[in-house]
């Protein structure tokens, strides 16, 4: 049975972002000595500015890149990148979150101005009238964040789904997060992932489920 899948949906630093997944119990791990290397390489190229060090440094990674590479190969991983950014837009479950957001949006916006208009009148204070701006801020605030997070934990656990049956040991959040990877190595199931949520969306609203 293939160990734990590695599920990477945060924005991965150049090159740092190919090795979480030997970290796992059980899987064969590359040269410690190779992937300090790379960290290090990878913190000079935040610090270098002129453009020819630059490009004599991502030789340097390209080079210890393909070394890992090969281990990755000899290890036996199957490695499976999603767009994020596309699942997101793609979900029609995004819409319905968007739609709700925005009808609180639109309620507290009323408040707002009846706020407003009170403050005119005199009849709350203006510390009053602060502390309730305040307030709702924090609810649209909220809303927004519980949006989200239901969202990505359906993504995640539908990616996690699709992963498990297909046997991928490790997915990552899209393909250009390392600066080399040869071609074939990582499958794409952006597409897989949007319809597997679409499909359960779909059903969780049919009648009877």
């Amino acid at each position: 049975m293939r160990q734990t899948v590695w599920i990477v949906l945060v924005v991965v630093a150049l090159v740092a972002g190919f090795f979480g997944g030997w970290l796992s119990k059980g899987t064969a791990a590359p040269d410690a000595g190779l992937v300090e290397q790379i960290e290090q390489l990878r913190q000079q190229m935040a610090e270098l500015a002129k453009a020819s060090e630059l490009a004599a440094l991502k030789e340097q990674v390209d080079s210890l890149a393909q070394k890992v590479e090969a281990q990755a190969g000899t290890a036996g991983l199957k490695i499976a990148y999603v767009n994020a950014e596309e699942v997101f837009l793609k979900y029609k479950g995004t819409a319905t979150a968007v739609q709700q957001f925005s009808e609180m949006r639109e309620e507290k916006e009323k408040e707002l101005q009846n706020l407003v208009e009170q403050l005119q009148a005199g009849e709350i204070t203006r510390e009053e009238y602060q502390r309730r701006v305040e307030e709702i801020q924090r609810e649209l605030q909220r809303l927004d964040l519980e949006l989200t997070a239901k969202i990505q934990q359906e993504m995640i656990a539908v990616i996690t789904e699709v992963a498990q049956e297909r046997g991928y040991d490790w997915v990552t959040r899209k393909k250009d997060v390392v600066l080399y990877s040869r071609a074939g190595l990582m499958d794409d199931i952006t597409t897989v992932v949007i319809d597997r949520l679409n499909a359960k969306l779909e059903a969780e609203g049919s009648p009877g489920s």
